[in-house]
């Protein structure tokens, strides 16, 4: 997909060059100049060579099934049952959050991509299955929209609020006879609704509203992680990225894509050296919700992205949402406990 052809005039760059200088770029925090100097290139070959490279990447590994998003109610039936299995959470689809993709200035369009934290970004939402692996993206949404319009203005909220994704249908909770929808689950910037969860609000609460928060932050998590994993290795989100805004979007599809196929590898075992099993957050003991994971150790040099904090939250929501998070966390009360969550709860009040 990136071979280029022979002329007369000179030999052209070869497939393996151009996917190593792409996969330098994204890997390290080095500019195009350096990379040019390195592999004697003009800072123009490259840029082009990277976004190039960073398209035929997107569009091989998805054609390949690593940014397969689920399609038909059993593919949602499979991620629902892994988030049961390892996160003790029933009927979840995924775990959401977004981020801004910092970059420099664009030529020409500068104002339409001013944010309100006075930097220049692309959107990138994400939704992660239970093993830190992205399911479902929207990048490329203009940084200048305020965070509380961010969801609703992107096609993955779109997807979601008009149920276009072939959603399974209300079904009954493992060892329970309660029937609840299947949900996703963000942290306060979301909204609560029918199909989203969020935690419980204020301080203060009781054990049984605790008990759900620590529940919801212990799926909820694997997001946080998968952008952690994502932006520890691939350290061009080190720093806001020079490039123009097609490219930035290439670059971040590209690594998204990557993120998926390395996660992949050896996937059953723990001999991923892409995220061995200490790279990620583990459970913690009484009184520790859990053991952060090593990529937190390069979290304050992750300067290249930066937080939603409000995509359109709001205390004002509907019964049947209500009603839906009073259940799940009645479940958790009850019949859907697990053994080390009152240690953790009671410890922390």
């Amino acid at each position: 997909m990136i071979r280029k052809k022979v002329t007369i005039m000179r030999e052209p760059i070869s497939v393996d060059q151009r996917r190593l200088v792409t996969l330098r770029y994204m890997a390290t925090r080095n500019d195009h100049t350096t990379i040019a100097a390195n592999y004697r290139m003009s800072s123009t070959t490259v840029g082009r060579i990277i976004y190039e490279t960073c398209n035929a990447l997107w569009d091989k590994l998805k054609e390949m099934g690593f940014m397969k998003t689920p399609c038909t109610e059993s593919d949602w039936k499979k991620v629902s049952k892994d988030f049961e299995d390892r996160w003790n959470f029933p009927n979840m689809l995924g775990a959401i959050d977004g981020k801004h993709v910092q970059m420099f200035a664009p030529a020409g369009q500068a104002s339409s991509f001013f944010n309100y934290k006075k930097t220049h970004s692309i959107v990138l939402l994400g939704v992660s299955d239970a093993n830190y692996k992205f399911t479902l993206v929207d990048i490329g949404d203009s940084g200048r929209q305020s965070d509380g319009s961010v969801y609703a203005n992107s096609n993955l909220g779109y997807a979601i609020e008009n149920k276009l994704l072939n959603m399974p249908t209300d079904v009954k909770i493992t060892h329970s006879t309660k029937v609840l929808p299947q949900v996703f689950v963000g942290d306060d910037a979301f909204g609560l609704k029918r199909h989203m969860m969020k935690p419980y609000p204020f301080s203060n609460l009781s054990e049984r509203k605790l008990i759900f928060n620590y529940r919801l932050s212990r799926a909820r998590r694997v997001i946080e992680n998968a952008f952690g994993i994502c932006a520890s290795r691939f350290r061009v989100f080190h720093r806001p990225i020079v490039a123009k805004v097609d490219n930035v979007i290439a670059i971040t599809k590209a690594v998204v894509a990557l993120h998926n196929f390395l996660m992949s590898i050896n996937e059953d075992d723990d001999s991923n050296l892409y995220c061995p099993p200490s790279f990620a957050d583990q459970d913690g003991k009484i009184g520790n919700e859990f053991n952060p994971g090593e990529w937190r150790q390069n979290a304050n040099c992750m300067n290249g992205l930066g937080d939603i904090t409000d995509v359109g939250a709001s205390n004002n929501y509907g019964a049947e949402a209500k009603w839906v998070r009073e259940q799940f966390a009645d479940y958790f009360h009850n019949e859907g406990a697990v053994d080390w969550q009152w240690q953790i709860v009671r410890y922390s009040k």
